[in-house]
């Protein structure tokens, strides 16, 4: 009886463990994101992530257009000690001054 109440002790202390490993890493990832635009000249406006990985985000240039875009973080074998940013360009908008 006592090792089936231990090994349900054991669950809820992987869990936690899981959301803190999960929360670290989203943090670092969307530092990781915001130096990018930061190191880009970038002004970023909308910044999401995706359980598929990657974060859409959508940026301003200087010159006032608007820009989105998927930016995977990290690298696959040795995930996010890596400072790889991965951008894929989806959409580019001429914003007319009205």
């Amino acid at each position: 009886m006592w090792d089936t109440i231990a090994s349900l002790a054991v669950i809820p202390a992987l869990l936690a463990l899981f959301a803190a490993v999960l929360r670290r890493s989203l943090s670092r990832s969307r530092g990781m994101v915001v130096r990018w635009a930061e190191e880009s000249g970038l002004e970023l406006k909308d910044c999401r992530w995706h359980r598929c990985g990657a974060w859409t985000v959508r940026v301003v240039d200087p010159d006032g257009r608007t820009r989105d875009a998927w930016v995977r973080c990290g690298n696959p074998l040795i995930g996010m000690r890596s400072r790889r940013v991965e951008v894929r360009w989806t959409r580019f908008t001429h914003n007319v001054p009205v």
